[in-house]
């Protein structure tokens, strides 16, 4: 009796040691893939996001880590694919969460909302650091110009560093370095003061990125067309009384036709750039415009004679006429008080430097038109800018009624 007794005995502890732990396993086990569980943890990723997740499969092949296959991040509004993952991997394990996405591919349309995004996680009270890493990063359909050959075969690498929200010294930092080529984008939240302000500082490292980039990030810079270059520094800075931005470096393969909204013929470099603006109005601009053989129309062929006192630049060339040149460098400054620039067309050495206030009477066309910088609409639509309010509009007071 002594032994069956001491059997029974056996028999329990080993179900109580084993049999009982394994049937909890396979109990959290079968819980964390339980359908409702998954949905519950996607929901909280929409909300800090806001954005909307996709994922084809969610596993969590240990405690506190989870993988989704199939992973997506798409617009709440339009439900365009802004991200996706082959997988997607989040380990809780350590003092630090490490976010690890491979197979990663970004829609060039929805570039826009990726500013978006990095201000929103910001936003969101993360209870500690967390690192994410991308690799095989790709585009998703046809890449924009210029982007496969900067993305390529790159890593993005991406690192947010926050403290815990109840300290007085609260901030956030988002910093991505591209691969080796020296790119790198910080974005830091400083909640030291109320309200809080966002800073984004984005700086190429001597590479080349398209100007379109620049413009998504959320940059006042002309539209170059689509071969446009910058590299540089660019600061972006939000705060509850607006948004405003330093932009320092070279643009390249600059369509002047397109940049300026005039009949202007020619590829140029824009060195010694300085650029600042606030609420997408330009404040203040500088540089050194570089151009080399190209066209332009008569009209302003006799605004560039008025100007630089040359009866010959443009002889008798009709408005509706093309002026030939060889070669175009002018260095310009626009602020708020005046329009400055000094150089010139074809013989730029002979040219003298001109300053012009916001009501200088400015001279052009034939039969001779007249009137002052300040109505800059009315000086571009008579030079055939066809969106000339719009680029007026972005021009600092002094320079538009």
């Amino acid at each position: 009796m002594h032994q069956t007794h001491q059997r029974r005995f056996c028999r329990s502890i080993f179900l109580l040691g084993c049999i009982l732990p394994t049937l909890a396993v396979l109990a959290w086990t079968t819980y964390e893939r339980w359908p409702t569980t998954t949905s519950a943890r996607l929901s909280e990723l929409e909300h800090a996001l806001d954005m909307r997740v996709v994922a084809a499969r969610v596993t969590t092949p240990m405690p506190e880590v989870y993988r989704a296959s199939g992973f997506e991040l798409r617009n709440v509004e339009t439900n365009a694919v802004v991200l996706t993952a082959d997988v997607a991997t989040l380990d809780h394990r350590g003092e630090v969460p490490q976010v690890e996405l491979s197979g990663v591919k970004l829609a060039a349309e929805e570039l826009a909302l990726v500013s978006a995004l990095v201000e929103r996680t910001l936003s969101v009270d993360w209870p500690k650091q967390v690192v994410i890493e991308m690799t095989d990063l790709a585009w998703l359909g046809a890449a924009p110009a210029g982007a496969s050959e900067l993305l390529g075969e790159g890593c993005l690498v991406a690192k947010l560093t926050t403290m815990p929200h109840d300290e007085s010294t609260a901030s956030r930092n988002w910093s991505f370095q591209l691969g080796d080529s020296g790119v790198r984008l910080e974005v830091d939240r400083n909640r030291q003061i109320t309200p809080p302000a966002t800073r984004m500082v984005l700086d190429t490292a001597g590479a080349s990125l398209p100007t379109r980039w620049i413009a998504e990030l959320g940059a006042v810079v002309v539209d170059g067309g689509l071969e446009s270059q910058f590299a540089g520094k660019v600061t972006i800075t939000h705060t509850a009384d607006g948004v405003t931005g330093l932009m320092e470096g070279s643009l390249d393969q600059v369509s002047l036709a397109t940049a300026m909204q005039i009949p202007l013929q020619a590829t140029a470099s824009i060195d010694q750039l300085k650029l600042t603006w606030r609420d997408r109005r330009i404040e203040s601009a500088e540089g050194l415009i570089e151009a080399g053989s190209g066209s332009m129309p008569g009209s302003l062929a006799r605004l560039m004679q008025f100007l630089y006192d040359d009866s010959q630049l443009g002889g008798q060339v009709a408005d509706d006429q093309t002026l030939e040149f060889q070669r175009l460098g002018t260095w310009f400054r626009l602020n708020n008080r005046a329009l400055e620039f000094a150089g010139g067309i074809d013989r730029g050495n002979s040219m003298r430097a001109i300053m012009l206030g916001a009501e200088e009477q400015v001279l052009f066309g034939s039969p001779t038109k007249c009137a002052p910088l300040g109505d800059v609409a009315t000086v571009l639509s008579w030079l055939g800018t066809e969106q000339a309010d719009e680029v007026a509009a972005a021009l600092p007071r002094a320079m538009r009624r």
